[in-house]
């Protein structure tokens, strides 16, 4: 999400970093809201496809992982999107 000219930038970086654990505390809050527990939150820094299966889920002993669409183009999110609702 950061541009190469706010890469090397502290606070920015800071910035996101909060901004993370707010969104990542209220998701907890609302999962405990409604009766799931524990749970667990964790701010990483990298590639979500690297850090996950390298570093977090071998951390956790993972079984699953489930990932959202990375590299489809916007014409294979459609075609996904139009399959997923026939």
């Amino acid at each position: 999400m950061l541009s190469n000219v706010t890469k090397n930038s502290k606070e920015a970086l800071q910035a996101m970093e909060d901004a993370g654990w707010k969104m990542l505390t209220d998701y907890k809050q609302e999962a405990e809201s409604e009766g799931i527990s524990p749970v667990r939150v964790e701010v990483e820094h990298g590639a979500p496809k690297m850090v996950i299966p390298r570093s977090v889920a071998p951390r956790h002993h993972a079984d699953l992982i489930v990932s959202g669409a990375s590299g489809l183009s916007s014409r294979e999110r459609f075609s996904l999107a139009v399959c997923q609702r026939a």
